[in-house]
């Protein structure tokens, strides 16, 4: 990573993201989560749009050590922490699912992640670690935020 993690408090999320990992612990052959459910899971608040444009990519499915989400791809101008920038959402969103005992960790295969970009800048995401007190986001190429629940 380039940038140290951003930080930020999120303790409202905390009881959610505890089932989803327990959601997904329990089920390890097969299970589903709504791609829009994850976005909001993140704190990330998004557009009436571009919420229903997430509500139409359905469920990530989970399948023993993978994940996998198709649909349109979508790309929007965002603006994050007072920047606007470009999102690109892959049409074939994939990668490796790792369960650990308190923790799941989604690793997103490349070209076939999130990507954020602004001029010469592009940071794709790399990984999700989500465990039951706080998430890491691992975004290759501009730094990563670590979300606390505690």
């Amino acid at each position: 990573m380039l940038l140290s993690p951003v930080r930020v408090s999120r303790p409202e999320l905390r009881d959610e993201v505890q089932e989803l990992v327990q959601h997904l612990q329990s089920a390890p052959e097969s299970a589903v989560f709504p791609v829009v459910e994850l976005v909001r899971l993140l704190g990330i608040q998004v557009a009436p749009t571009f919420h229903e444009q997430l509500a139409r990519r359905g469920d990530i499915h989970f399948h023993h050590d993978r994940f996998r989400n198709a649909g349109e791809a979508i790309k929007r101008r965002v603006r994050l922490g007072g920047v606007e920038m470009n999102l690109l959402v892959a049409a074939d969103l994939r990668g490796a699912l790792h369960r650990d005992e308190d923790m799941i960790r989604l690793t997103f295969d490349k070209g076939h992640a999130v990507q954020l970009s602004k001029l010469v800048l592009r940071a794709r995401l790399h990984s999700l670690a989500v465990y039951t007190d706080h998430i890491d986001v691992d975004l290759r190429g501009g730094g990563g935020l670590r979300i606390d629940l505690v």
